[in-house]
């Protein structure tokens, strides 16, 4: 529907190709536009290999979300990321400011590789009361991860269960015909045109690599 394919446009203007591979992420991210901070979706996490769409999906969330309404504000982070901006505050000695703009001033928060707190116990401590912020105030999350919340070494478990109390969906690699049409899309937005038969050749190539494909 012309709803759905507004949602799947991505910030580059790129088209999310969903197939078996990926319907129920992307029908977990779609629901979400429409009730954010539903219990039965929040937390949102969404796993798989690297190269197959999360942080695509994560971003046409939050980029859906932010148009069709112009006072949310969405923060899109990594974990890297959000350790990094933690310890800057820290040394800065300005924790109040961090806390406020994680807590206080966010409407929607999307962290990218949750598989990166593996072992570092303050930022989980950190995030743990984000989340804990967030979640009792209805604040929509969303979480990606190359795996699942058990798989992460040395995850505290007060954050493996937190990170299980919402919705998870995987996604997987296409199977030919999805990829198939990831290949044409991809190929339609580079205005690059050949046949048929090259294309399938692409979408064989790669064992369901959309990155690996597209490059």
């Amino acid at each position: 529907t012309k709803e759905q394919v507004s949602f799947m446009v991505f910030r580059t203007g790129s088209i999310l190709i969903v197939g078996k591979c990926n319907e129920m992420a992307f029908a977990a991210a779609s629901a979400i536009t429409d009730a954010l901070g539903d219990s039965d979706y929040n937390p949102l996490y969404i796993y798989g290999e690297t190269g197959l769409g999360k942080t695509h999906l994560m971003y046409a969330v939050a980029n859906y979300v932010a148009n069709r309404n112009s006072d949310i504000i969405p923060i899109y982070t990594t974990a890297e990321e959000f350790t990094n901006d933690m310890i800057y505050h820290i040394q800065s000695r300005k924790m109040s400011l961090f806390r406020q703009k994680y807590r206080t001033s966010c409407d929607l928060l999307l962290m990218d590789d949750i598989q990166f707190l593996s072992n570092k116990v303050q930022t989980q401590e950190e995030i743990f009361h984000t989340f804990e912020s967030l979640k009792n105030h209805g604040i929509q999350i969303i979480f990606t991860s190359d795996v699942l919340p058990k798989d992460i070494k040395k995850l505290e478990p007060r954050l493996k269960t937190r990170f299980e109390s919402g919705m998870i969906a995987d996604m997987s690699p296409p199977d030919l015909e999805t990829m198939l049409a990831i290949v044409k899309q991809k190929a339609m937005e580079k205005s690059i045109i050949f046949p048929d038969n090259v294309a399938l050749y692409i979408a064989q190539s790669f064992g369901g690599s959309v990155r690996e494909a597209e490059g």
